[in-house]
């Protein structure tokens, strides 16, 4: 079973019973400024969105739980699909009350070392927007190089593994 703990935190799958935890994180204006495809505007869509984390089978959709470890509060979420043999599609979220507090990176290293563990090869492709500094620091602190350039936005690569992969998309 997935399950990870870091300093701080706990990385697990979601449960349907997480809905009310998690429904006040996704539905903030805010988080929905920069991962509007991970927002839900009622209950019943954050459910639908819970219905699909739970299918998640840890090799090629990873659909993981940032929680507080002491309390076992959600705090956000790293969402991990693959997009091709080589590369998986990155999104993540933290509740705007515990930004700037090293939550992510806590997360984002811990699924990282995951990865690693399980001598997964591929790249992690993140996009993000230009004017969200917070996330680019974060990609940053990876050796993430930029992979392609959009109009409001870069897509960023970290690699995993230690054997050559060529990413393709």
């Amino acid at each position: 079973m997935f399950f990870i703990e870091t300093e701080r935190l706990s990385l697990t799958p979601f449960k349907l019973e997480d809905l009310r935890d998690y429904f006040p994180i996704i539905s903030d204006d805010d988080v929905k400024r920069y991962v509007p495809y991970a927002s839900a505007y009622t209950l019943d869509t954050a459910r639908k969105h819970l219905l699909v984390y739970e299918k998640g089978d840890f090799v090629n959709d990873f659909y993981i739980a940032i929680r507080l470890k002491k309390s076992s509060k959600i705090i956000g979420s790293i969402i991990a699909v693959r997009i091709s043999q080589n590369a998986l599609d990155i999104s993540y979220l933290i509740d705007k009350e515990y930004r700037c507090k090293g939550y992510l990176t806590e997360a984002f290293t811990g699924f990282i070392n995951y990865l690693n563990s399980k001598s997964i090869n591929c790249y992690l492709l993140l996009s993000i927007e230009n004017d969200n500094t917070a996330s680019t620091i974060v990609a940053k602190k990876y050796n993430s190089f930029i992979f392609q350039e959009l109009y409001n936005s870069k897509v960023y690569a970290i690699k995993i593994g230690s054997k050559p992969v060529k990413l393709i998309v």
